[in-house]
């Protein structure tokens, strides 16, 4: 989720729109109102002959997931702290959470490690969080996972690093899942749940 110019919340993984819908804008110093005349393709998705689509804000993709939990990544402090306009944009989408009625029982905030401060303060307000790690972060004893209610780590990591995950009692969630091999791999590991780019394919 970025912010953009007017405010809006916009669901996006890049920062621009360009890979998505082919025409250069900045989410952040562009309008909805020219966000919203641009449409996505589907050429770089697991089913490319799906017609394009509108980009979507928040409450667009909220209302298409119903009644469903939704894991919220803040795109520009996911790994960091960010500057004072990213700090900003976070703490507006906090806020926007909790508009949606019963939002800390339907969504779940999502950072890497680095992006700990702001998972601290969702926890705050009530919020699950999960925090995605990778092999050399988890090496040892996972550090600042106290911000965390549920962690995250590479489904190919090896057998010792999934160890020391679930040691911690924590349930893990593997990344970035592609195939039902390596969801059964994770899960011989121990993972207890997936992060997947094509769920089509998780049974």
């Amino acid at each position: 989720v970025y912010r953009c110019a007017t405010g809006e919340f916009v669901v996006s993984h890049d920062w621009t729109t360009e890979r998505m819908t082919g025409v250069y804008h900045e989410i952040w110093n562009t309008p909805w109102s020219v966000l919203s005349t641009l449409t996505s393709t589907a050429a770089n998705t697991s089913d490319p002959s799906q017609p394009r689509q509108p980009l979507l804000r928040l409450e667009d993709a909220l209302a298409l997931i119903g009644n469903r939990v939704v894991f919220i990544d803040h795109k520009p402090t996911a790994d960091k702290t960010g500057n004072s306009t990213e700090q900003a944009g976070r703490d507006a989408l906090l806020d926007r959470m909790d508009f949606f009625p019963d939002s800390e029982q339907h969504m779940v905030w999502k950072t890497f490690k680095g992006g700990y401060e702001s998972a601290l303060m969702a926890k705050a307000r009530g919020y699950k969080t999960w925090g995605a790690y990778y092999s050399e972060e988890i090496e040892t004893a996972p550090t600042r996972q106290e911000a965390f209610d549920i962690l995250g780590l590479e489904w190919n990591a090896v057998q010792a690093y999934w160890n020391t995950l679930n040691a911690t009692g924590k349930k893990g969630i593997a990344h970035i899942i592609t195939t039902v091999a390596q969801r059964n791999s994770a899960q011989n590991k121990g993972a207890f749940g997936f992060m997947t780019s094509n769920p089509k394919l998780m049974p």
